[in-house]
């Protein structure tokens, strides 16, 4: 059941835009060494990133159309 689970839980994460998700990722292992306020920082530039990438045009026209996002890691 555990591995059932585990995989259900990547498809849904792989199944996510590609940027956030790296981006997630590398904040993540280096939250374990940085400052809060490092940490803050970086948090708002990975912000900036996403808001600005075309998969973040594509969720909002996904979410207003009803359809599923097609990602493409732009």
């Amino acid at each position: 059941q555990l591995e059932e689970t585990t995989m259900e839980l990547a498809r849904k994460i792989a199944g996510k835009a590609p940027i956030p998700n790296r981006m997630v990722k590398g904040m993540m292992y280096r939250g374990l060494t940085q400052t809060l306020d490092d940490h803050l920082a970086e948090a708002a530039q990975v912000e900036v990133l996403t808001l600005t990438s075309k998969d973040h045009k594509e969720s909002l026209a996904s979410f207003r159309e009803k359809r599923a996002p097609v990602y493409k890691g732009e």
